[in-house]
């Protein structure tokens, strides 16, 4: 469960977890709008970058919640 803020975050999800923000629980989209995973370096002048990588066979991870 992430709370709500920005993450500066590249992400590798190599197994089944759940990886959520508050929004999960309470369906409230303040959460979700709120939490955000930026691929970017914060301390980069580029203003995109990849967040999250999905790897492996047969996984299925859950990712809700953020923008």
């Amino acid at each position: 469960m992430i709370s709500d803020s920005t993450y500066y975050e590249n992400l590798i999800i190599n197994k089944n977890i759940t990886l959520a923000s508050y929004f999960l629980i309470n369906g409230d989209t303040t959460h979700r709008d709120n939490t955000i995973i930026n691929g970017s370096n914060a301390s980069d002048e580029a203003e995109y970058g990849s967040c999250l990588f999905i790897t492996g066979d047969d996984i299925y991870p859950i990712v809700n919640g953020f923008t």
